[in-house]
């Protein structure tokens, strides 16, 4: 069974957006709004213009630096020119500039009046421009302000004070450097000085050079004492054989002989016996033993040398007491000897202190002023001849292009909007 309501159909408006849009459907509202696509893009672009010639002249000094080694070629590496960048953009500077210049706040528009004294972060942000060239050590400063003459002195008034700037700061770097070490060669010198001393009382009260010919002379005693000893042994034993020997000799020789061999004996004899009675007496006869005399002589020297050698036994032995394990003469010198060594090493090692702060001290002080990256003034400002652009035309070009776009996009919508509405 067919339905007796009538189908419905599209809105021919909506149906005609629903198809498919040609080229031409975009021209030709545009060509019927060309005479206010036009106005507009003129109008926009007037504006910009208007607004750009509005604008307060900015006259635009440049003075160019250059950024070199140290005069001592003592560094690491090659200053890089971007690293002076905040010592240009350094707001005492920009203070005292500002002070001396008499700098004040100038308008954005040509109607507007000179403010106060431009703020220190001002000037660094609006006036003046830090610009490194590029691939060079190069640095620009460019300073902006409503007089040429005025920025050509600023310009070069910033660059003489950064350049004196850094030049005071590699001087107190080094004067910094060179008073530290001073302080510490004065300490060295007074250590210096006072471990001389020490060392000279201690070498004079110890004598090690003497106390080591006396440990010399007490190791040959040493080594002749054992000989002494056997010396004196073997006189011992001389002598109690020689004692010996002596208590068994007599002092006197006893011989009996006939008086018949001395004819005066033999009458003698006669004239006090009877006859005939003398053939057969003897006479008795002492004499010194030469032999007892000379053991005697042999004792009475052997005591006087075994004397002789005990008592260089005993000068040895009790009084330089060489024969004990450690001799004290050697001790004293290995105690002096040690005392000495350690002290000269010392000495030793603050002299080395010293002599190398001493170097470096008078480096110190020849380097004041030549140390540290140097920047110099190559190309001084000069007041400029015209001011700087404006940006007018990039304006009227923006403007323009603006106007023609909000006028393009007007046509269009009253084109397509208006039969939805």
């Amino acid at each position: 069974m067919k339905s007796s309501e009538p189908m419905s159909t599209p809105d021919p408006p909506a149906q005609a957006l629903a198809d498919e849009l040609s080229l031409g459907d975009f021209v030709r509202p545009l060509w019927g709004a060309r005479y206010v696509v036009v106005a507009m893009t003129v109008a926009g672009g007037g504006l910009a213009t208007a607004y750009a010639a509005s604008l307060y002249p900015r006259y635009e000094a440049t003075a160019m630096l250059r950024v070199t080694e140290s005069k001592s070629g003592d560094s690491a590496e090659l200053p890089r020119a971007e690293n002076f960048r905040p010592l240009l953009e350094n707001k005492t500077l920009a203070t005292g500039l500002v002070k001396d210049f008499g700098l004040v706040g100038e308008p954005r528009y040509r109607w507007g009046g000179l403010g106060g004294a431009i703020p220190a972060d001002a000037f660094v942000r609006r006036v003046l421009i830090v610009n490194q060239v590029v691939s060079t050590n190069l640095l620009q400063v460019r300073i902006r302000l409503g007089d040429p003459d005025k920025a050509a002195q600023v310009a070069n008034a910033l660059s003489e004070r950064a350049i004196d700037l850094n030049r005071r700061i590699n001087q107190q770097e080094v004067v910094d450097a060179r008073d530290y070490i001073k302080s510490q060669l004065d300490e060295t010198t007074g250590r210096l000085e006072q471990v001389r001393g020490q060392l000279v009382a201690v070498m004079q009260s110890s004598q090690v050079d003497a106390l080591r010919k006396d440990a010399e002379g007490a190791l040959d005693l040493r080594s002749k004492l054992l000989e002494l000893q056997a010396s004196i042994e073997n006189e011992r034993a001389f002598l109690r054989r020689s004692e010996t020997d002596l208590g068994q000799s007599s002092p006197l020789l006893t011989t009996q002989r006939s008086i018949d061999r001395s004819p005066a004996l033999m009458e003698a004899a006669k004239e006090r016996t009877p006859a005939g009675s003398v053939l057969g007496l003897s006479m008795t006869d002492q004499q010194v033993n030469a032999a007892h005399s000379q053991l005697q002589q042999q004792v009475s020297e052997s005591r006087a040398k075994l004397a002789g050698l005990e008592g260089q036994r005993r000068l040895l032995v009790d009084e330089k007491h060489l024969d004990r394990a450690v001799l004290p003469v050697l001790t004293k010198l290995y105690e002096g000897d040690v005392a000495v060594s350690r002290l000269k090493a010392e000495y030793d090692m603050v002299l080395k202190v010293y002599t190398d702060l001493s170097v470096r001290y008078e480096d110190a002080r020849i380097r004041v002023g030549g140390r540290g990256a140097q920047l110099q003034l190559v190309d001084p400002a000069v007041p400029p001849s015209a001011r700087a652009s404006s940006g007018t035309l990039p304006a009227a070009a923006l403007g323009a292009f603006g106007g023609a776009l909000m006028a393009t996009l007007w046509a269009l919508g009253r084109h397509f909007l208006s039969p939805l509405l």
